[in-house]
């Protein structure tokens, strides 16, 4: 699995999926330790905003 320091810039994080062809990647601090995941989509909504997926339907409630 992809590692991305927390510290990477987030241009640079999407570079880095991109070149992995990753679209999950774990987040490590500079020791080492792992302090969770990342998805590609929210790389990307980071740095252009929301992106509409219409896989991802919400629905209304019914009163």
């Amino acid at each position: 699995m992809t590692t991305l320091c927390s510290t990477l810039p987030l241009d640079d994080a999407l570079s880095v999926m991109r070149r992995d062809a990753t679209h999950l990647a774990q987040v490590a601090d500079p020791a080492g330790r792992v302090l969770g995941l990342v998805a590609l989509e929210d790389v990307l909504e980071k740095l252009v905003g929301e992106v509409r997926d219409p896989a991802h339907r919400t629905y209304a409630r019914s009163a």
